[in-house]
Formats: C-alpha cells, sequence, structure tokens
C-alpha cells in the first residue's frame, strides 16, 4: 500500500498525463507538465465551461470545511488530496479552528513526494498535516497506519472529503469503500463528495460529460459519470443532510467570480453531505394485528409481570411511534412469533402469526 519512492521518480520521462496534474492545472496549480496542459487544451476546447469543474468542487470543499469547524470537527480526511495549492483545505481548517488535523491521502507518486519535498523545504506547518501514500478504498490498512501514528483520534467525528475522485472508480468498489469508511467512522462524522454527472445535462453539454469521461478512462483511470439515485443508494449506510447541483459557469476572465450559471449547461457533478448519525434501536410488545385468544394472553401478561418494577403493557404501533417524535424513525417493523400453548410446545393453528412486539430503529434528527 505504501510503496518505497524517492525524488528519483520525480526525474523519471512523463509519457502520459495524470488526472491529479490535470486537476491542479484546472484549479490554477502549477504541477503540471506539457503533456498534461496539451491534453486539457485537446479535451476542454469545446467545452470552456467545464475548465472550472476542479475549482468550483475545491470551493465547495472548502465551504465544507469551514461549515464543520463551526459545528465542533477538528478532524479532518481529505482522500484523493491531489497537489497542495493556493488557500489549501489544511490553511481553512486550522483558520477555523486552531487545533484542527488534517491528514491527506492520494496515490499518486508525483503527488506525494511533492508533499515531502515541502514539508523537508518547511513550507507546511509542522504539526497538524500529515501526508500518506495510499489507496482509499484500502480503507482498514489507511485507518490502521492514521491510528498507529496517532494523526486522528478515532473516538472523535472526522469531516472525510471525496471531492471529483469517487467517479475514477468502479460502481462496486465506491459503494463498498462509502459503506466500510461509515462502519469505522464515529457518530457525528461528516462525509462530503463531488461526483461527475450527466443529471439534468442535454445536447452537447450532456455529449461533453460522457467524452471528457471516456477521455479519463483512456488514461487509466476508470471514470463514469453516475445519477442522484445512484449516489443514494451507495450512501444509503449514511445519513445524507444536503444535495445539489454543480453547474458549469460561463468562461469570464476571472475564475475565482460567482456568475450566475448557464441555465443551458446543467449540472456537472452532484455535491453531496452526509453525516454519520446515532442509532438506536427498540421493542415494544404490542396486541396489533393478534387473535381474540393472543390478544387476551397479552392482556393477562401486566398481570402475571406485577413482580417487575415497570410492568409491561401491550401498545399499538401509533403509540410505540408517537412518542419518537424528536427521532428520525427508520425500519419499522412487526416482530411476529408464532403461537405455541406452553404444555405441548406446538402451533395452535397452522396460521398461528401474530405481532407480539413492534421493532424500530431511530436516528437522532439532525438540527
Amino acid at each position: 500500500m505504501h510503496d518505497t519512492v524517492t525524488a528519483r521518480d520525480l526525474k523519471r520521462p512523463v509519457e502520459q498525463p495524470t488526472t491529479a496534474r490535470i486537476h491542479d492545472l484546472l484549479g490554477g496549480g502549477r504541477a503540471s507538465f506539457a503533456i498534461d496542459r496539451r491534453w486539457t487544451a485537446t479535451h476542454f476546447r469545446a467545452h470552456p465551461t467545464l475548465r472550472q469543474m476542479a475549482w468550483r468542487s475545491r470551493h465547495y470543499a472548502a465551504t465544507v470545511v469551514q461549515r464543520a469547524a463551526e459545528a465542533g470537527i477538528t478532524q479532518f480526511l481529505d482522500l484523493g488530496a491531489g497537489f497542495r495549492r493556493s488557500t489549501p483545505l489544511d490553511d481553512i481548517a486550522r483558520h477555523a479552528t486552531p487545533q484542527a488535523r488534517v491528514v491527506a491521502v492520494d496515490h499518486d507518486v508525483h503527488v506525494t513526494l511533492t508533499w515531502e519535498n515541502d514539508f523537508i523545504s518547511g513550507r507546511l506547518p509542522d504539526a497538524g498535516l500529515h501526508y500518506l501514500r495510499s489507496d482509499l478504498r484500502e480503507v482498514d490498512d489507511l485507518l490502521h497506519t492514521i491510528q498507529t501514528h496517532g494523526w486522528l483520534n478515532p473516538a472523535e467525528p472526522v469531516c472525510i472529503l471525496c471531492i471529483d475522485v469517487l467517479h475514477h472508480h468502479d460502481a462496486g468498489t465506491v459503494a463498498t469503500t462509502l459503506a466500510d469508511y461509515h462502519h469505522h467512522m464515529p457518530a457525528g462524522s461528516w462525509l462530503a463528495l463531488t461526483h461527475l454527472t450527466t443529471d439534468k445535462a442535454t445536447g452537447e453539454h450532456r455529449t461533453a460529460i460522457t467524452d471528457l469521461a471516456a477521455a479519463y478512462t483512456q488514461l487509466g483511470e476508470h471514470t463514469e459519470a453516475r445519477t442522484l439515485p445512484w449516489l443514494d443508494a451507495a450512501l444509503s449506510p449514511w445519513t445524507i443532510r444536503e444535495r445539489h447541483a454543480l453547474t458549469a459557469l460561463p468562461p469570464g476572465p476571472d475564475r475565482h467570480r460567482e456568475p450566475p450559471p448557464d441555465p443551458h449547461a446543467g449540472a456537472v457533478s452532484w455535491c453531496v453531505l452526509a453525516e454519520k448519525t446515532q442509532q438506536h434501536t427498540l421493542t415494544q410488545r404490542t396486541s396489533d394485528g393478534a387473535s381474540p385468544d393472543h390478544a387476551d394472553r397479552l392482556a393477562g401478561l401486566p398481570a402475571a409481570d406485577q413482580q417487575l418494577s415497570a410492568p409491561l403493557r401491550p401498545r399499538t404501533h401509533s403509540h410505540t411511534a408517537d412518542p419518537l417524535g424528536p427521532w428520525t424513525l427508520q425500519h419499522p417493523g412487526a416482530i411476529r412469533l408464532r403461537l405455541w400453548p406452553l404444555s405441548t410446545r406446538t402451533p395452535t393453528s397452522p396460521d398461528g402469526l401474530a405481532a407480539q412486539s413492534w421493532g424500530a430503529t431511530a436516528q437522532e434528527r439532525s438540527s
């Protein structure tokens, strides 16, 4: 996962463009080579509005970092971080919260060597910022390395950033990876992503996005534009807080301004912010759907439970759900049990199924 590389790798002939250098070029960076600039000019010439995709995605990431810090999150994991540009995300995080800790992850050799050289030369802060050459899909190994070095506290929420990176992986890998990060993160963690899409795109704009994805794939980076319903399904373990389309902007002399979106351009990518919320499971004895005999049996249970400090009382589904008003109810369902006479342990009838308890999973509602 962490190959040994040296500065000699930077001097090797550059035979083809890379997505990391192309994204850096589109975002105003200076890490690209002539071959990257030629590729970019070729594939973006006909659709100059798409050139701003990388910058606008990082602008969204910067906004999320600021909001996360204001919400009390001090740990940030930037997956597919790329080259460090002007106004980097770690600077934004530390400006918002001085105790911020940031781990930047990328699998590109040139990217991580550039980070290493910046550290050695003193151009990066001594504390609170770490880099790691790793594949974001190797979740267990990646997080184990971070925890071993003590870069992030696994008990505290983390803001994960996946900016313009997930569309470079196949669908099955993306869904599995997002579920793995959800499993390892503590409650209160955030996940922010941008993903290339053709939703709302028509005509030449749709063709441009499809051609761009194909061109990236030819570089060896499988790239696929996906729909919002697909993203919602891939994020199913997470609680989605917000989603909105990132639209292409008309070309202009100042790429840092926010002119009105081109109404004919449609969506370039989806921006999605999700959270891992705390979940609780409960069951409640009920007489819903019970046969008369079963209802009588349940009605007799409270009297038999008087020795308990809190006697059991059957309640209906609506009564169970009503006190959960402050919670978001998920996966409600009846726990159906077959009736067995205590003496014979055999079913009372072939269809002797009745609801004996209601089960539900509830999660804390976001404010």
